[in-house]
């Protein structure tokens, strides 16, 4: 028969493994749906506002889902560290977080494997942005005057500001002096113009807990 600590360890493996076949279907949803949506937007008239709005509509529900998905993530390593540090708690002479936390960061859950999601939410809200700007406008203002202000947001806010802030920031895609994409992959080419910790606190708990991979709005 199994022994009590292998009853657990099998039963939090079988967890985590039910959490990552969870975010990666969530995630395939979200990058068919955001694959659907750009190819509506390229064959859209965004000169129409109408049609326009209907984009961006579509485009902050998506938004949404996928702040859900990073809370989701959250929550669940989360839970998994109070779990084993409570296991270490009782059993001492057994300790297992600081095996089992290098298990846990390998999961694409938590490696972010899902931020590219993000990434394709931001072009498509780029773009959507600079359907309503004149073609002689340029998307970018150089020597603007550069300040920080600080908030203060309830945690329960948290997701929807940092939703609205993202729908009317722009992205600015990296370039070189002769207009190349900078190298790197998508996620270091893209940039906004505001720096902010996501629907959960992320930032708060990558300090706190030590996430790996955590990411942040920037």
């Amino acid at each position: 028969d199994a022994t009590p600590q292998e009853v657990f360890f099998h039963t939090l493996e079988a967890e985590v493994e039910k959490i990552s076949r969870f975010s990666k279907d969530v995630a395939d949803e979200l990058r068919s749906q955001c694959t659907e949506l750009q190819a509506a937007i390229r064959g859209a008239d965004l000169s129409d506002p109408v049609q326009q709005q209907q984009l961006m509509q579509r485009t902050q529900r998506l938004g949404e889902q996928y702040l859900q998905l990073e809370k989701y993530v959250n929550l669940n390593y989360a839970g998994l560290q109070k779990i084993l540090k409570k296991h270490d708690k009782v059993l001492p002479l057994a300790p297992c977080w600081n095996f089992y936390k290098l298990h846990i960061s390998k999961q694409p859950w938590v490696r972010g494997d899902h931020h590219d999601v993000q990434v394709t939410l931001t072009r498509l809200f780029t773009e959507l942005h600079r359907s309503s700007r004149t073609a002689e406008e340029p998307l970018v203002q150089h020597h603007q005057e550069e300040f920080t202000h600080t908030y203060w947001v309830r945690r329960e806010d948290v997701a929807e500001v940092e939703q609205r802030i993202l729908q009317h920031l722009p992205a600015l895609q990296l370039v070189d002096s002769e207009g190349h994409s900078a190298p790197g992959d998508d996620t270091s080419a893209i940039s906004n113009t505001m720096v902010l910790d996501n629907a959960s606190l992320e930032l708060y708990h990558n300090l706190l807990y030590g996430r790996p991979y955590s990411t942040l709005v920037q």
